[in-house]
């Protein structure tokens, strides 16, 4: 409350908001007290805070009544009232406190203590409602009267008062009535409303020397008062400015000093006389001086100075004449003949031009003789009766324009505009302009177009004109045609999207800007239907930057483009075949082998030939051997890469550039397609021919370091294969050939293996750490050899994924693991779950998730008992794609692992979006796990990063108690190896699962 009162009084000092601070002040200390007796629980203590709140609640009835009277503007009227109010209000405060004659003592009611009052207090309370009923009989007389805004906050008033004299019902309290004291709620309310009124109407005492003092300080004009010995008393702020003084340093300055007419007698009245002040920085400023002598008494006390600055309005008339004198020159200086005729027919105005331009007599103008100066005019003119425009006639403000025709051969221009000129009448201004010359020029141009857009348009060449950015300005038919659009078509659209190459445009922009002409330049652009069409082309850039513009002539040479073509081609390639011929192909061969040099990469050459080709020829003739060889270099450019070159040497010799080999091996893969496709029989005229070839291969860098060598010795392996029988291939090299050959019969076993059921399935338990169990089993395949027994997986799975039986045999482990499992489970037997592992092509393999899902559908098995482990290698080949396969699967409901984690090119942020399930920790990090400090703390970050991301760990290779232990430290969730059980048949696993639930993985010591 105190805090309104004393934000209002900080707002505004005057008497109004200091009545109010008064008012606050009060009914605080009335409130203060209050709220301390109300919490007590000791009637004397009670008695004592009732006392004190009367400091302030007899003072609270005048209070309100002084502050109802200054913000009425009255209170001088009702200055008795106010002293009454406030001595007999004092003396009750007394009574009061000092004695026990108005507060008698206190009553004990439910919300606590509260006064008793005596006799006295009914001249109390008479004065003090007197004085609140006093305060709103006054408001209410005010309120009738006013009217607009006042009427309003007077309005606003009576309802705050209103509402505060509900708070009277305390009074019920102190003659033993038990009414809830809550008169505090309105007047705190009465109090917020004043507030807002005052910050409202920003309430201010108004009176007439506040009134002049505002009236002073605002006035524009300066004011200076001076007393009787010329010295300045008062200076208003224009004043201030005016002179460059700071506020107060003019008063006590002598009227001289500022004066610079020394003549000026303050004691004369004077009336608007100019006169020059002189500002603080010594410049001299005109002003209007008006000065007022001050007499009292019949003797001289001062005058008062009225100044108003000058400059402003002398700067105007001096830019008003400036103006006039440049409006004048200007007029006299235009290229135009200008005369201003009255609504009366007279000459009011005219320049010199005018005059020479008609060649006017200059005695006819001296003298103002208009009807002469007419009739010189017409008299020059081709058709006097042009000279007369009657559609102004009709209206005088009008424009108007034409052309006037002179006999001498002259043409003017002639503008007419009519204006109403205040105090001179309807005028009309006429300007005449010379415009022969142009009219000559325009003629000639437009000669000079006509000539040029008949050249444009009949040129035997494209034409087209362009912006600098390439938008086409204009193109002739003959350039439309060449493209096949139509001249419409064509212009406005960009002639960098004619170009093959776009950024070919921009180059020759570029060069066209420095050079400023280009000749004879061959570039390819396009037709309406994407085709090529080779044009040479002249450009011109005429003009600078964003207006110039580019001139082209265009000649279509696309018929010499490929007959040029055409020859080259026939230079480098076969003419039958149009396979490269033996130049092209040696020089693709030393460029392959400079690649090769550079990355320590391998490449092969094959030499191949037709097996009895010329009893093709001989018994079918030339036509279908050709026919034939045609046919063989298309098989041959199937077998072979993009990046590898086929070469047709002649007759029915062929020479094939395989390069970057992973290994020398490859080559004879590609040998063994090769000899396949070629053994496809071939029709050819209606008869079908069996034909065969034999292939020589010469390897880099085994068999020659160049071109030469390689080539000579692929061909000596290949007489070799046509004398060990034909449709063969031979090595250059005995140890390739001998590894060739082992593969080739391990790849013919290894389908015999898989048609006869020689693979096998093993499975190796997985322990759970944390239970013992065995939570699971990962099936390994083995590969029972008649003649050479068990063939571990690391033999034989190189050879499978070379010849693309890793695919068919990896589906037949899938299938029969999961038959398994589903058998184990019907059993009552076996690990909770089984798994697979996917190879690299497998994995890649387009079919893969149907695969797995036929394989679900087939054997009954629950998706969540079947976990396929996929290698970190296969999975960070294509992250892309895994993450893709890798969501298709789980959402079959199968489990992914990544195996032998660790050892690849891991990518942390893949492996964070990858959706598996585990990670399996390689062996090669177990093995020396107990040793090795830095295989131990590799093995810490992947369980570390597995578990943050909430992926189980299995450690697989453990083969000792001391790996198992560190593997427990590590808090590695499962694990695998000889330690638990080498992998076994099925039957054996369901039988080692029977006889032992669970395996003792806690040695003594880590368990306690």
């Amino acid at each position: 409350m105190l805090t309104l009162g004393v934000l209002v009084l900080a707002r505004n000092v005057s008497r109004v908001t200091a009545a109010f601070f008064i008012m606050t002040l009060t009914a605080g200390v009335w409130l203060l007290c209050f709220t301390v007796m109300y919490s007590t629980t000791d009637a004397a203590a009670a008695l004592f805070w009732a006392k004190a709140a009367y400091l302030g609640v007899p003072l609270i009835a005048p209070a309100v009544y002084q502050f109802t009277v200054e913000h009425l503007r009255i209170a001088q009227k009702r200055r008795a009232a106010i002293l009454f109010a406030w001595i007999a209000s004092a003396l009750f405060s007394i009574i009061a406190i000092g004695t026990d004659r108005l507060v008698t003592g206190v009553a004990k009611f439910w919300w606590g203590f509260y006064p008793q009052y005596g006799l006295i207090s009914i001249p109390y309370l008479a004065v003090f409602f007197g004085y609140l009923i006093a305060a709103m009989i006054e408001l209410a007389v005010a309120y009738r009267k006013a009217s607009g805004a006042e009427r309003n906050r007077l309005r606003l008033m009576l309802i705050a008062f209103g509402v505060a004299y509900i708070g009277s019902v305390d009074y019920l309290a102190k003659y033993g009535i038990s009414v809830y004291p809550f008169g505090y709620i309105p007047l705190l309310v009465f109090l917020g409303i004043v507030e807002q009124i005052i910050r409202k109407y920003d309430l201010v005492t108004i009176t007439p020397s506040f009134a002049a003092r505002e009236i002073i300080h605002t006035m524009a004009d300066a004011l200076l008062v001076c007393n009787s010995e010329w010295r300045i008393e008062l200076a208003n702020e224009a004043a201030e400015a005016l002179l460059g003084y700071e506020p107060g340093v003019l008063v006590g300055m002598p009227i001289m000093a500022v004066l610079a007419d020394e003549k000026t007698n303050p004691r004369i009245s004077q009336r608007f006389h100019e006169r020059i002040f002189v500002s603080r920085e010594g410049e001299r400023i005109e002003v209007t001086l008006s000065v007022t002598p001050l007499v009292h008494q019949g003797a001289s006390a001062g005058a008062v100075l009225i100044a108003r600055d000058l400059r402003e309005r002398k700067r105007t008339d001096r830019d008003l004449r400036k103006a006039v004198s440049l409006l004048q020159s200007t007029l006299e200086s235009t290229a135009d003949g200008i005369v201003v005729i009255g609504d009366d027919g007279r000459i009011i105005s005219y320049n010199r031009r005018f005059v020479d331009m008609w060649r006017i007599p200059p005695d006819a103008m001296r003298k103002g003789d208009d009807k002469v100066v007419l009739d010189c005019v017409l008299e020059q003119l081709t058709d006097p009766a042009e000279f007369r425009v009657h559609s102004l006639d009709a209206n005088p403000e009008a424009e108007s324009f034409d052309v006037l025709n002179v006999k001498d051969g002259r043409r003017f221009e002639r503008y007419s505009i009519g204006r109403r000129i205040s105090g001179v009448a309807d005028v009309r201004v006429w300007s005449f302009r010379d415009v022969t010359e142009r009219y000559h020029n325009e003629t000639a141009l437009r000669e000079s177009e006509a000539r040029f857009r008949l050249l444009f348009e009949q040129n035997a060449a494209g034409v087209y004109r362009a912006e600098l950015h390439g938008h086409i300005l204009d193109c002739n038919d003959t350039f439309a045609r060449m493209l096949g659009f139509s001249r419409v078509a064509l212009i406005g659209r960009n002639a960098g999207d004619l170009y093959a190459r776009p950024i070919e445009r921009e180059e020759l922009g570029l060069i066209l800007q420095q050079a400023g002409t280009l000749q004879s330049v061959e570039v390819e652009l396009q037709n309406a239907e994407g085709n090529s069409v080779w044009v040479l082309q002249n450009l011109v850039l005429l003009g600078e930057g964003e207006s110039a513009v580019i001139h082209a002539t265009v000649v279509d040479i696309s018929d010499r483009k490929r007959a040029e073509e055409q020859i080259e081609f026939h230079a480098y390639h076969d003419v039958l075949t149009g396979l490269p011929n033996r130049k092209l192909f040696t020089d693709r061969l030393n460029w392959s082998i400079s690649r090769c040099r550079r990355s320590s990469r391998a490449l092969a050459v094959m030499f191949l030939d037709l097996d009895h080709f010329k009893s093709v020829n001989d018994s079918l003739g030339h036509t279908a051997g050709d026919e034939l060889l045609l046919e063989m270099a298309r098989r041959l450019k199937l077998c072979v890469r993009d990046d590898d070159t086929v070469a047709r040497l002649g007759g029915d010799e062929f020479t094939i550039v395989l390069s970057d080999l992973r290994e020398p091996e490859d080559a004879i893969v590609v040998a063994q397609k090769i000899l396949t496709s070629i053994q496809q029989p071939v029709a050819i005229g209606g008869t079908t021919v069996d034909i065969s070839a034999s292939i020589g291969i010469a390897l880099y860098p085994q068999d020659g370091g160049d071109a030469e060598s390689l080539l000579k010795n692929a061909d000596s392996a290949l007489y070799r294969a046509k004398d060990a029988g034909r449709n063969a291939y031979q090595l250059c090299t005995n140890e390739l050939k001998e590894r060739a050959i082992q593969q080739l019969s391990l790849e013919r076993a290894l389908r015999r293996a898989l048609a006869e059921g020689e693979l096998t399935l093993h499975y190796q338990p997985v322990v759970s750490l944390a239970s013992g169990a065995v939570v699971g089993a990962e099936a390994l395949l083995r590969w029972m050899d008649p003649v050479r027994g068990v063939i571990m997986p690391g033999e034989f799975i190189p050879f499978a994924e070379d010849s693309r039986l890793i695919v068919p045999i990896g589906e037949w482990v899938l299938h029969t693991a999961c038959r398994q499992m589903r058998e184990w489970h019907d059993r009552g037997v076996g690990p909770v779950r089984i798994a697979v592992n996917l190879s690299a092509r497998q994995f890649q393999h387009h079919d893969l998730v149907n695969t797995v899902r036929a394989v679900l559908r087939d054997t009954k098995l629950q998706p969540s008992c079947l976990d396929l482990e996929v290698t970190e290698t296969t999975a960070m080949h294509n992250a892309e794609v895994t993450i893709e396969v890798v969501e298709a699967l789980r959402a079959l409901g199968v489990s992914i692992s990544i195996d032998d984690f660790g050892t690849g090119y891991s990518s942390l942020n893949y492996l964070k979006r990858f959706p598996i399930n585990a990670v399996k920790i390689d062996r090669s990090f177990v093995q020396e796990l107990a040793t090795s400090e830095e295989d131990a703390a590799i093995v810490s970050a992947v369980v570390g990063i597995a578990h943050s991301l909430r992926l189980r760990v299995i450690a697989e290779g453990v083969e000792t108690q001391d790996q198992l232990s560190m593997l427990i430290r590590k808090r590695c969730d499962e694990v695998q190896g000889f330690l638990f059980g080498r992998p076994m048949p099925a039957d054996a696993l369901a039988d080692f699962m029977t006889v032992s639930t669970r395996i003792p993985v806690r040695s003594r010591s880590l368990s306690t």
